[in-house]
Parts: structure tokens; C-alpha cells; sequence
């Protein structure tokens, strides 16, 4: 779905790391994601008032395999960089998808992005 505010649809575009870049996480396997919003207002959670238009995004990677303990994502935010957390993962190491999506306040979502990163190996 996409959300059009005026005669632009909203959008969300990664801006690092780039697709199939390899990344050195910190010592707590969090790497940030930079991204850029068009045509959304991001807001903290709850704070849209009902707002068209006005949200939130979502931090997603593998899918549903690296989810924060009883959430639908890995990390949720309001501002760029969004840290993602590797140590949600089975294993931190090897090639992960993240994506992004906007959500409105009530956490329908807008639009998404994925790219895939990767962690280098142990040793590596």
C-alpha cells in the first residue's frame, strides 16, 4: 500500500549500509541503518494524534527470524539511523536482509524497503 500526500506517494529509502556490504557491527552486534523518508511525517509512537500520513518505522531482519523478544520487528523508531540488532539473530555472523517500513501510528503499514547486509565471520 502506498500513502500519497498530495501528489507524491511516501517512500523510504536505505542509504547505508549500501545492498551487499559488509559490516563490522559494535561489541553489542548493533549496526545503524541510515535512511531517508519522502512525503511521511516520522513521529514517536503515539504522538501522530490521528494524523494522516504521520508514523513510524519498522526495522526488519530475515523476515520474522531475528525479532526483538514478542515483537512483530527488531527495532522500531522515529529517526535516522535505526540500529539493527544482530543479536536478536540465531547467529549474528554471515548475509542478513534488513528492511524498513513505514508504519502509521497504529502500526498498519505504509511501505518497505529490504537490502541485504552481511556481518563477516568471526576472524574475518
Amino acid at each position: 500500500m502506498h500513502v500519497t500526500v498530495g501528489s507524491s506517494p511516501a517512500s523510504i529509502v536505505i542509504v547505508s549500509p549500501t545492498a551487499g556490504e559488509v559490516v563490522v557491527p559494535s561489541s553489542t552486534n548493533h549496526v545503524p541503518v541510515a535512511f531517508h523518508v519522502a512525503n511521511f511525517m516520522l513521529a514517536a509512537l503515539g504522538s501522530c494524534a490521528g494524523m494522516p500520513n504521520c508514523g513510524h518505522v519498522h526495522l526488519i531482519i530475515d523476515g520474522t527470524g531475528c525479532n526483538a523478544s514478542g515483537s512483530p520487528y527488531n527495532n522500531a523508531g522515529a529517526a535516522s539511523p535505526i540500529d539493527a540488532n544482530l543479536g536478536a539473530c540465531a547467529t549474528a555472523t554471515g548475509v542478513h536482509t534488513v528492511a524498513l517500513e513505514l508504519h502509521n501510528d497504529d502500526h498498519t503499514a505504509v511501505i518497505g524497503k529490504s537490502y541485504c547486509l552481511s556481518r563477516p565471520r568471526a576472524g574475518v
